[in-house]
């Protein structure tokens, strides 16, 4: 139990949970570099939602891609850390949940790997217990896993590998005392399997891949191993096929119930396939000294040096576990060295693709498995050296880890996110609408609705999840678009038959492309539609300022609208910057003014003397606008006074803005 608590404590420690509020942010660079924690987090409010819906937990879903939906069941990847999020956010906020998944994904880590080193000693001594305790740092909390628990949940759970290996030093005991294995044996064997699934997909394969390359490798080498592997099956499965079948059908069991989706895709051929090979080799492709220098993406010692900045390509041991493998391997007997030389040999040929493995498409994933032989390299060296020594190499390790760049991401502004909540309609619209922004997968949660687009996992991108966004009006709702060409009454009440009655526009340059030059005709067709205004529902107590900015817009054009029937009074007007002077006001009536400008300091203004009166009827507005081509920020002010008429019916325009802030802007479709 001390252990357990001291494991915990330690990935408390290097998840850095305790630098942010973790109710109100999550650990993750999705913010920052685009990176998949905001995915992860959709991922486990899908499960989350099907649960309370009485569905499977990896069931078809509508809460992405609405209306149509796509089947989640092999839409994602990551099923164990995914579900545990899920299931423990039916307690606690999502939120706190997503963060201590990955706090629990590194104690899993550390705490099996811790295990399995323990296991490769019969005597527990003081120095193979803490030998055990820093292999498990290295192999369990690597930089690579480190990397990945600000972006992928999914790769940073490795603790299958070391189950894996717990099961096989039981068995190899077993055969040379020449037991029989009993049912416990091949239930640890295939629960670790398991644990390597439910960590990834790309995890299975890749130990399918090892294992048979080893195995192949041991054959060709001692063919006379041949007759001790049929005399292994003969003794262990043929002989007694219970203690084997029982486990095999629990296991698939949990298996089927996990990856169904994928099975049945995959028979029926449904699963999408698209080639990434391009693009992969241009992203996330490593490079030799991706191996042994440690990545800016990181931080630590990589910002002062050339080194890569992704993600992707986080594939070393960090400086602390170089420095220890080089030791050891002086350390190592014979056959030992000629092990590690052709897993170092392998690891860097597959790692820089010069010999890529079948179905891994991103070949530093490798690392996984070559950090587990060089943990255990470590172990050897380590438990032969004095308990003082091998604690300090313990605290280095830790220090290394902690001076690692940490991620975190802002949530949605709970304001914003109360206004969305309380709007009719059953779903969200994006502008810009976009497949691809892993950070819209988390925000259904936020809004309590579902939305339109979302990212989930390529395989199940199919004709039918994408059957609506390629529909004629969505396809203009995205960047690549012509812009939108239909008028916007026509635009609300194609929102309105599908029961979508918000819209937010993303306008953050770190997040979205909104302000992007591929964007310019959907932003420009959009202010055109729905120009900014100020609305006004109600009398006001005199002269009242109307304030507006106007900034990445081609035109200066603004309005003034009106709720309800009444009399206007404009007073005068004030704008910057000052070569604005063509500026007209255009009434309801079609009626057009040209005021005569002043300069002043603080830009041109005009004063209407006496005031101009209006008459006003519910859905009017009046419109300002000049047709000069404006290249900054338009700052306009317009001082006007209200008086509503008492008996008059509200009427609003299709659109009419709930929320603005400098990411977000929340628009209801009336």
């Amino acid at each position: 139990m001390k252990k357990i608590i001291l494991f915990l404590a330690l990935a408390l420690l290097l998840s850095k949970l305790f630098l942010i509020n973790p109710l109100t942010t999550i650990i993750g660079d999705g913010w920052i570099n685009g990176g998949d924690s905001y995915e992860y987090f959709g991922f486990q409010n899908i499960v989350r939602e099907n649960i309370l819906h009485l569905s499977h937990p990896f069931s078809y879903t509508t809460t992405l891609r609405y209306p149509v939906g796509f089947d989640f069941s092999y839409g994602f990847d990551g099923a164990l850390p995914v579900l545990f999020g899920g299931i423990l956010s039916l307690l606690i906020s999502l939120p706190l949940a997503y963060n201590l998944t990955i706090v629990f994904i590194l104690f899993f880590n550390m705490w099996l790997t811790y295990l399995f080193f323990t296991s490769l000693s019969s005597h527990g001594t003081k120095q193979t217990k803490l030998a055990s305790f820093a292999s498990a740092i290295i192999c369990g909390a690597s930089p690579y896993v480190i990397a990945r628990t600000f972006s992928h949940l999914n790769l940073a759970f490795v603790a299958g590998f070391p189950l894996v290996g717990l099961a096989v030093v039981q068995m190899y005991r077993a055969f040379q005392e020449k037991r029989t294995l009993h049912m416990s044996h091949w239930l640890l064997l295939f629960s670790g399997i398991l644990l390597v699934a439910g960590g990834s997909l790309q995890y299975l394969i890749l130990a399918i891949e090892v294992i048979a390359g080893g195995l192949v490798l041991v054959l060709y080498v001692r063919p006379e191993s041949i007759g001790s592997l049929g005399r292994f099956i003969y003794e262990n499965i043929i002989k007694h096929p219970l203690s084997f079948l029982i486990p095999v059908v629990l296991v698939i069991s949990i298996f089927l119930f996990l990856f169904y989706g994928y099975i049945d895709a995959v028979v029926h051929n449904k699963i999408h396939t698209i080639d990434r090979t391009q693009s992969l080799a241009k992203c996330c492709q490593p490079i030799a000294a991706d191996f042994f220098i440690p990545n800016k993406y990181l931080g630590s010692v990589g910002n002062f040096i050339a080194s890569s900045p992704s993600i992707e390509k986080v594939a070393s041991l960090g400086i602390v576990g170089w420095i220890l493998l080089g030791i050891s391997f002086f350390a190592l007997h014979k056959k030992l060295k000629q092990i590690l030389i052709v897993a170092f040999v392998l690891f860097l040929t597959i790692g820089m693709g010069l010999l890529p493995l079948p179905f891994i498409p991103e070949n530093g994933r490798v690392i996984v498995a070559f950090g587990f032989v060089a943990a255990i390299c470590v172990y050897l060296f380590l438990r032969k050296i004095p308990a003082w020594i091998i604690g300090f190499v313990i605290a280095l390790l830790i220090l290394e880890r902690l001076t690692f760049s940490f991620y975190s991401s802002p949530l949605f502004p709970p304001d914003a996110s109360k206004i969305i909540q309380e709007q009719p309609g059953q779903a969200v619209l994006h502008l810009p609408l976009d497949r691809y922004q892993t950070l819209y997968s988390a925000l259904p949660y936020f809004y309590g609705k579902k939305i339109v687009d979302g990212y989930f996992h390529w395989t199940a991108a199919t004709e039918k999840s994408n059957e609506f966004l390629n529909s004629t009006i969505p396809q203009m709702l995205e960047c690549t678009s012509q812009g939108i060409n239909v008028s916007g009454h026509e635009l609300a009440n194609f929102l309105k038959t599908h029961n979508i009655r918000t819209i937010v526009i993303y306008k953050d340059t770190q997040k979205s492309r909104w302000y992007f030059t591929e964007c310019t005709k959907l932003r420009d067709s959009w202010n055109a539609l729905y120009p900014k205004n100020v609305t006004v529902s109600t009398s006001t107590e005199g002269v009242e300022p109307a304030h507006i900015e106007l900034s990445n817009v081609k035109q200066f054009h603004t309005e003034l609208r009106f709720e309800k029937d009444g009399n206007v009074s404009l007073s005068g007007l004030l704008i910057y910057p000052r070569f604005l002077t063509d500026t007209y006001i255009q009434l309801p009536d079609g009626s057009v003014i040209q005021p005569d400008f002043k300069n002043t300091y603080d830009g041109i203004t005009h004063t209407f003397d006496p005031p101009q009166n209006v008459q006003i009827h519910a859905g009017d507005t009046i419109t300002i606008a000049s047709p000069q081509p404006i290249h900054e920020p338009v700052y306009f002010t317009a001082f006007y006074s209200f008086q509503e008429d008492s008996q008059s019916v509200s009427k609003k325009k299709d659109f009419s803005t709930l929320y603005e802030d400098d990411r977000f802007e929340v628009i209801a479709v009336n």
